[in-house]
């Protein structure tokens, strides 16, 4: 590789970078609002008092919460699927073992989603 065709790889992932940068700034701007708006359609705040902050302040701390927990659990299965596609091409007797593997991190939605409604 010549350093021009080097320095045209570097930008593109520079540029995937970025990309994925926003997309995950995104995507938390969207957990949050998302909520915000959950939070307050339950019950109006001013007839609570002045704890209604306090409510605020958990209804976002549980939804941030859960998104780590997503976006973790979505990384581990994009790892684990493409080693699971792997290890069925060189022997199907994988598929079995690999699909539990894959859902296991998915427990950690799950939970992470109940919690969310119990706090």
């Amino acid at each position: 590789m010549d350093g021009k065709s080097l320095a045209i790889l570097q930008e593109k992932r520079r540029v995937v970078e970025v990309k994925n940068l926003l997309r995950f700034v995104l995507a938390v701007v969207l957990a949050v609002l998302a909520t915000v708006v959950v939070a307050s359609a339950q019950e109006p705040v001013q007839a609570q008092g002045q704890e209604w902050w306090l409510k605020a302040a958990k209804a976002v701390a549980g939804g941030l919460a859960f998104l780590g927990g997503a976006l973790g659990t979505g990384h581990a299965q994009s790892k684990i699927g493409a080693a699971l596609i792997g290890a069925i091409a060189e022997n199907e007797k994988n598929l079995g073992p690999g699909l539990i593997v894959l859902t296991i991190p998915e427990t950690l939605v799950i939970l992470g989603f109940v919690l969310v409604f119990l706090m």
